[in-house]
C-alpha cells in the first residue's frame, strides 16, 4: 500500500504541471485571437476586375481590403474575419428574380429587385463567380453598400 501512495504523488506534480501548461496555453490563444480584427457586419463587391471586402469593427469603423480574386477575397473574409454569406433583413433588398447568360465569354447576372424598377447586372470574366453571386443573391444575400451592389456577410454562426 505505501508503494502505491508514493506512485500517486510522483504523478501529481506531472498532472499539476500539465494542467498549468494547459492554462497557459488557452490564455496565450485567447490573447491572440483578440488582437485579429472583429468584424460586426461585412459585404463583398466586385469593384471592377477586382473585389472589395468593406467591414465595420467594433468601433464602427469602416475598413476596407482589395483583392484580386474572388477567392482571395471569399479566405480574407471567412479565415480573417470570420464572415459568411448572410441574409439581408431589408424589405428593400427583396429580390424578385435573379438569372444569368453568357456573352462573348463573359458572364452577366442580372437581378430584379421588388421595390427597385431597373434591371441590375453584373459583369464577370469566369463563371464561377458569376455563379457565386447569383447563388448569394438568389439566397438572400444580396444588400447595398456604400460600394454598392454587394454580398451580404455577417459574423459566423458557432
Amino acid at each position: 500500500m505505501g508503494s502505491r501512495t508514493a506512485a500517486v504523488r510522483f504523478r501529481q506534480p506531472r498532472f499539476l504541471a500539465l494542467l498549468a501548461l494547459l492554462l497557459a496555453e488557452v490564455t496565450f490563444l485567447c490573447a491572440w485571437r483578440t488582437n485579429e480584427p472583429r468584424a460586426q457586419i461585412g459585404y463583398l463587391v466586385k469593384a471592377g476586375p477586382k473585389y472589395l471586402v468593406a467591414y465595420r469593427d467594433e468601433t464602427k469603423n469602416l475598413m476596407v481590403s482589395e483583392y484580386p480574386t474572388l477567392d482571395a477575397a471569399l479566405g480574407f473574409s471567412e479565415q480573417t474575419l470570420s464572415l459568411e454569406r448572410g441574409v439581408s433583413a431589408s424589405p428593400f433588398n427583396e429580390l424578385e428574380y435573379a438569372w444569368m447568360t453568357s456573352r462573348q465569354g463573359a458572364y452577366v447576372v442580372h437581378w430584379k429587385l421588388s421595390h427597385f424598377e431597373p434591371l441590375l447586372r453584373m459583369t464577370f470574366d469566369t463563371s464561377t463567380e458569376a455563379k457565386f453571386f447569383h447563388d448569394a443573391f438568389r439566397t438572400g444575400s444580396y444588400s447595398r453598400s456604400p460600394f454598392g451592389h454587394a454580398v451580404l456577410l455577417t459574423p459566423r454562426r458557432l
